[in-house]
């Protein structure tokens, strides 16, 4: 029959130790001090109350006093003071004091209930032992680390299948022989430290070599087992399979790994931050110093600047648009735009990027990478440059003056503008005479002294070997075209009759009737600059395009 003991205000620990001490036949319930005595008025069977002293008032202990209760019911005050008229149970508990007062008060057990509870402990050992999902193995001997253990040894089903070997292999070997060479030396180690009592127990995480040549992570605690059992050194291995775990740290390592080389390797940086108008950093990585002059540390948090405040003014409002827009749509986000590095220097950058949002689909943060494009950009505007600029001169060339002109006429500008062409043919045959680098100095010098006449809404460009156009939106009527064609040709002849060089300008309008018909206005103004040049050394030594020569050129 089974005694049931009520505890009250124990600590846990000594709860858990009188448990620890007690076998089957008893029964502990814990209750709260202010429940303890509607519990012995409403509760039949309890033998035993066990009170800590801390909860015990003067009004309690007269009420258990009482003949009501004192009379079927004993109770036992724990703790270190002796109180009178009350049995006193030593605290700190004491296992031998606790068992021999029980046998006291209620008398040893029978061989009939001795018997039972050594079958309930053993089928519940059994049970832990055969059925654990944990590898154990106890050993009772000095020294099982060697081969050939003679001395009692059990392992459990779990420990055969974790390290692929039967109990008979395991006495045949000894651990120490299946023990990855790395871990053995920090086994033996700890285990010898065990043996002398240096420790009370070690864990480690270790591998086991299996038959096949593959070896097992496992995470191993080794304690002592005090047992009066004769035996010189006991002690309990339990043994819990890591490889999956120990597998992904690998892997998450070596992502790691990856992920640090590929970072280093950027010609620029990874970032993830906010999505708030500081752009407020959360990770940066080491390209950060590269390519901003700033520690990675100074932009977390804004810390010492902000990225925002590296962007240039101009690409503020645009690239905040643009996150709006591709966040919107869930799609990436890819611009180019220019920052100012630590140095004040200017750098072109690339920003690859998506957001990061939560199950409900809000945007929790930003994740990119920002490449550092200078170089490309450089070399861009250089192809740029020469795609539209004449090389010897500097002057933009026809590609650009026809790219103008095509944009202005989707504009639809209603301004009246004019193409006018300064034509200096007569310098090829002064080549032919004096040389190749005669006429490109002419050239330049001619060049030059055009393009100081440029005012605002005045382009000249350089449409062929020896002709010059200026793209006038400048002058609104003829009689202001007229005087800037005398001021040009009064510039050219301080420079080139001293040559014996002859020239000719001419002169196209452009209106909403011909202004998309951009092959056909530079053919036109051609016309007019030769027909000019026959002109040569007279008054008027230009021309404007007209109907005649319209007419002519059909015939």
């Amino acid at each position: 029959m089974k005694r049931k003991i009520l505890v009250v205000g124990l600590s846990s620990q000594d709860t858990r130790a009188m448990h620890a001490l007690l076998d089957a036949t008893y029964w502990l319930t814990s209750i709260e001090p202010d429940e303890v005595l509607h519990h012995l008025y409403t509760s039949d069977g309890i033998d035993l109350v066990i009170l800590d002293e801390a909860v015990l008032s003067e009004k309690l202990l007269a009420s258990l006093l009482c003949e009501e209760i004192s009379a079927k019911l004993p109770f036992w005050v724990y703790g270190s003071e002796d109180l009178p008229f009350v049995c006193q149970l030593t605290k700190p508990l004491q296992s031998g004091e606790l068992v021999d007062r029980l046998e006291q008060l209620f008398g040893q057990p029978d061989q009939h209930t001795l018997e039972e509870r050594l079958e309930e402990q053993t089928s519940l050992f059994n049970a832990i032992f055969w059925q654990a999902p944990m590898g154990i193995t106890i050993s009772h001997g000095k020294s099982p680390a060697a081969g050939h253990i003679s001395e009692l040894f059990n392992v459990n089903p779990k420990f055969e299948a974790i390290t692929g070997r039967t109990k008979e292999e395991l006495m045949e070997l000894g651990w120490a022989s299946i023990t990855h060479p790395d871990d053995l030396v920090q086994d033996m180690k700890l285990f010898s430290q065990l043996q002398d009592g240096e420790i009370p127990s070690y864990s480690m995480e270790k591998r086991y070599l299996k038959p096949d040549g593959s070896y097992v992570w496992v995470d191993m605690v080794v304690a002592p087992l005090n047992l009066a059992n004769g035996h010189d050194y006991n002690h309990s291995c339990l043994v819990q399979d890591i490889t999956k775990r120990k597998e992904i740290e690998h892997s998450l390592k070596e992502s790691e790994r990856s992920k640090s080389v590929l970072l280093s390797h950027l010609p620029g940086m990874a970032y993830r931050c906010k999505y708030d108008q500081e752009w407020t950093m959360l990770f940066v990585s080491e390209g950060c110093r590269d390519l901003t002059g700033y520690e990675p540390d100074s932009l977390l948090a804004n810390r010492d600047i902000s990225f925002n405040d590296l962007i240039v003014d101009s690409y503020h409002e645009e690239i905040n648009r643009e996150w709006k827009r591709t966040l919107a749509l869930h799609e990436p986000f890819r611009y180019e735009y220019e920052i100012i590095t630590s140095l004040g220097e200017r750098k072109w950058i690339w920003e690859m990027g998506q957001g990061v949002y939560d199950e409900e689909g809000r945007v929790q943060a930003l994740e990119g990478i920002i490449l550092d494009i200078s170089e490309r950009k450089r070399i861009e505007h250089e192809l740029t440059y020469l795609n539209e600029h004449d090389s010897w001169t500097g002057l933009f060339n026809r590609t650009h003056l026809e790219a103008l002109l095509r944009s202005d006429a989707e504009r639809h500008l209603g301004l009246k503008r004019s193409l006018v062409t300064v034509n200096i043919s007569a310098l090829h045959a002064s080549s032919l005479t004096y040389g190749h680098q005669y006429a490109q100095e002419i050239l330049k010098r001619v060049a030059t002294s055009l393009e100081a006449l440029c005012r605002e809404d005045c382009t000249l460009c350089k449409t062929h070997e020896y002709r010059f156009t200026y793209y006038v939106k400048c002058c609104r009527t003829r009689d202001q075209l007229q005087a800037f064609c005398r001021e040009i040709s009064q510039l050219l002849e301080s420079l080139l009759t001293v040559e014996g060089i002859g020239w000719g300008i001419g002169v196209v309008e452009i209106d909403s009737s011909n202004a998309r018909y951009v092959d056909q206005l530079l053919r036109n103004v051609l016309v007019a600059s030769e027909k000019a040049h026959t002109l040569w050394g007279s008054e008027t030594p230009f021309c404007f395009f007209d109907k005649e020569m319209e007419q002519q050129m059909f015939r």
